[in-house]
């Protein structure tokens, strides 16, 4: 086995809790819709790329309605992040080791939401590679996120460890032949 020289994380569900703040946005965006979100559903897909869940919870959505709960959300979001709470214990151990290996954030979130949490929340230097969403065409559980983060950092996948919260991100990871450490935050209740 090779040395670690490479930490790549996912940040929504593992560097910072965001369920609260993301369920508030969305069920903002799909009131304006006509459209209710509860907390359970909300948990139930959360993790997953919007394109991917609303589907799944509303099957009559239709393709423009999509788009427009996005872009909506995505106005709404800061309002709500004021609610995101980060992982301490992760991100103290982040900090330590970070002076000693090649680190990547890998998400498939939007810019616009990803910079302004990694921001308030002092992350934006701990990264040597970001890849979000707009650096991608194919989410999680797709490799392509996790392979790119590797061409940048010039890895091997054995020499490197993902951190990640949610079964996609598990399964992205792995399909990119990286090991994962599976993150759980506790979930805001309702």
């Amino acid at each position: 086995m090779k040395v670690i020289k490479g930490l790549f994380f996912d940040l929504d569900g593992t560097l910072l809790n965001t369920e609260e703040s993301q369920f508030r946005a969305y069920q903002k965006a799909l009131k304006v819709h006509g459209r209710r979100l509860t907390h359970a559903d909300h948990l139930r897909v959360f993790g997953n790329d919007s394109g991917t869940f609303l589907p799944i919870l509303f099957p009559d959505i239709t393709d423009d309605e999509v788009r427009d709960i996005r872009r909506l959300k995505a106005g709404f979001y800061e309002e709500f992040m004021h609610l995101v709470r980060p992982n301490v214990q992760l991100i103290d151990f982040f900090r330590t080791v970070r002076p000693h290996h090649t680190t990547a954030l890998v998400t498939t979130g939007k810019r616009a939401n990803i910079l302004p949490l990694l921001e308030a929340h002092l992350l934006t230097h701990l990264f040597d590679h970001v890849i979000l969403g707009e650096d991608v065409e194919n989410f999680k559980p797709h490799p392509e996120a996790y392979q790119k983060a590797l061409k940048l950092s010039g890895l091997q996948a054995d020499e490197v460890l993902a951190f990640e919260d949610s079964d996609t991100g598990v399964e992205s990871a792995q399909a990119a032949g990286i090991n994962v450490i599976k993150i759980t935050i506790p979930k805001t209740k309702s």
